[in-house]
């Protein structure tokens, strides 16, 4: 008994007050209402590890009057992208109000996924783990740094890291000009001069790939001709001579190079075929026509 109580429970409550002289009065009956303690929990739906530029939702619960993220937000439904602890109050009916525990959430980083072309060579910036793709299709057995690309395609790279996280690059557009080479076929005899034209019977795309020099490679017999001019003669570790012609397009013209030379060779025949075709500056498929001097 007393001017004061503490009140535990919901109901109607009311107090007699008695006076010295014993005289008493009830008061006017007051109806308290007791709310239950909001009891909040983090739901996330999804993953709370994920890679960058990926996200969780973490929900509140629904019932709730109001909600007070730790990082300002003041709706149910929480969108993280950034690693760190979230924590959430929420406020029930009467103004009650509690806390959730912290719910961590971790954001692992993304490798590098950068592409540097080099004519037909695709080089990928250093990573764990490589997958060349073309036209968005995975190119089988292609799981290298460096790709040398031999179609038409949008070409990129699929990189993967140690935090199980993966990156694609920007694509890169690859189109190729062709162009058709043609060797001679010429009679001579020994001792006689041969100019020998490389020759550009058919073309697409040469400009638009700004594809205007070439390095052609012209296996021959050892001392079946000596060169004058249009060719260096080399021989390779194995004592196999070539002849590195170098060419250039210029417009109006079939004739890439031409080659002076010396015939050695005293009877037979003398093959004309290159063995390979390098453009210095643009992508160009090459269709090479082999020729042929007939000594006479």
């Amino acid at each position: 008994r007393g001017p004061s109580i503490e009140v535990r429970e919901g109901g109607d409550y009311a107090v007699t007050v008695t006076d010295a002289r014993g005289c008493s009065a009830i008061s006017d009956v007051r109806r308290i209402v007791m709310h239950p303690l909001p009891r909040p929990v983090i739901t996330a739906r999804g993953p709370l590890s994920f890679c960058e530029g990926d996200s969780v939702v973490l929900d509140a619960g629904k019932g709730f009057v109001s909600y007070a993220w730790s990082n300002g937000a003041t709706t149910r439904d929480l969108v993280v992208r950034r690693a760190g602890s979230y924590a959430v109050r929420v406020t029930g009916e009467g103004g009650c109000a509690a806390s959730t525990d912290a719910v961590d959430v971790q954001v692992r980083p993304v490798p590098v996924a950068a592409v540097l072309q080099r004519l037909d060579t695709l080089i990928a910036a250093p990573a764990g783990r490589y997958q060349w793709l073309r036209d968005g299709r995975p190119l089988t057995g292609q799981t290298g740094r460096m790709l040398i690309v031999e179609r038409d395609g949008a070409y990129a790279v699929r990189t993967d890291n140690e935090e199980g996280c993966s990156a694609v690059s920007r694509s890169v557009p690859i189109r190729f000009a062709a162009a058709t080479i043609e060797l001679p076929s010429l009679r001579a005899a020994a001792g006689d001069t041969v100019d020998i034209a490389l020759r550009l019977t058919a073309s697409k795309g040469l400009r638009d790939a700004g594809a205007d020099t070439l390095l052609a490679v012209l296996p021959v017999k050892k001392k079946s001709m000596r060169v004058i001019s249009g060719g260096t003669l080399l021989s390779d570790a194995e004592d196999n001579e070539v002849i590195h012609i170098s060419g250039r397009v210029r417009r109006g013209e079939k004739t890439l190079a031409v080659l002076r030379v010396v015939i050695a060779q005293q009877r037979g025949s003398i093959p004309l075929e290159l063995a390979s075709v390098r453009w210095l500056n643009g992508l160009v498929r090459s269709r090479l026509l082999d020729g042929k001097i007939r000594l006479q």
